[in-house]
């Protein structure tokens, strides 16, 4: 299998190789087989509400209406390419993203829950490769990420739609993307990388994910704290912190009491009584007789 997704605790949809779709009704206690009515690998699922869509191998799209129940084609049949990426962004509108025929990049895009698609190819600023996965933040903004075909790991931006794109290059493929919050998102590839953003994906950082792993998808919860990213080898990785832990404060000096200044009492300086002087008593004059 090479996709999921649970619309709730009890119903999720699987896809995955030669057209297989499969479904629970239970937590994934029971999974019941569902006609696809293709033989293509299904790559990526998605859902908002009981709409959903599905990318395969060559080009390959399916839209349900009833929680996965049961599967329309929206298109098929096409020479090489594939959408291993897919997003619902509301009941109408949703994303797929992959390559053409013609190794490029590309996505499209519905607004009528899947029925029909607009597509648009593109390069990652100049270079051919591939879309794996998308994420738009709205109808305008959004990413993917992928692969050029010198080996380099692709993210891109968009903020009109598609029309135009923006990419940072690293060294590893990229694959999966995740934002749990407008604001707050993750991508991983190989060679156990992590990246986050903080500012709707304009900016990414390494994080440490302690693998080597080459990893392929990344989900989180709303507060963008927990998270789970999956790899190669049965790799799961646990964060509860956002993948960054929090700084260990500096411990608090401990508070000192001032010791009072004493101002030393000043002793007074003694009065000198000054010492009378005596008085002379004048010796009396002889008159001659």
């Amino acid at each position: 299998m090479h996709g999921i997704y649970f619309l709730d605790p009890n119903e999720g949809v699987a896809v995955g190789d030669s057209g297989t779709i499969l479904r629970t009704t239970d937590g994934g206690a029971v999974w019941q087989n569902i006609a696809s009515g293709v033989v293509d690998g299904l790559r990526s699922v998605s859902f908002n509400g009981v709409n959903g869509i599905c990318g395969g191998d060559s080009q390959t799209i399916l839209y349900s209406t009833d929680s996965g129940a049961s599967w329309q084609i929206g298109q098929s049949g096409f020479f090489g390419g594939g959408f291993p990426g897919a997003q619902m962004l509301s009941a109408t509108t949703g994303f797929v993203a992959g390559q053409n025929s013609i190794f490029q990049p590309m996505v499209g895009t519905t607004t009528d829950g899947g029925a029909s698609w607009a597509f648009q190819p593109f390069y990652f600023d100049g270079n051919e490769g591939g879309a794996n996965d998308v994420f738009f933040l709205d109808q305008n903004t959004g990413l993917v990420s992928g692969s050029v075909f010198d080996g380099r790991g692709a993210l891109a931006r968009t903020t009109d739609g598609g029309a135009n794109w923006s990419t940072a290059f690293y060294d590893q493929t990229i694959e999966g993307l995740g934002f749990p919050t407008a604001a707050s998102g993750f991508a991983v590839g190989s060679g156990g990388r992590i990246l986050r953003a903080t500012d709707t994906g304009t900016t990414w950082s390494d994080q440490t994910s302690g693998s080597s792993a080459n990893l392929h998808d990344v989900s989180f919860a709303s507060d963008a704290l927990r998270g789970i990213v999956v790899g190669d080898g049965g790799v799961i990785l646990r964060t509860t912190d956002g993948g960054e832990p929090l700084p260990t404060p500096s411990p608090t000096p401990p508070e000192v009491t001032p010791t009072p200044t004493v101002t030393p009492s000043l002793t007074p300086t003694p009065t000198v009584t000054p010492t009378p002087t005596p008085s002379v008593t004048p010796t009396p004059r002889v008159t001659p007789t």
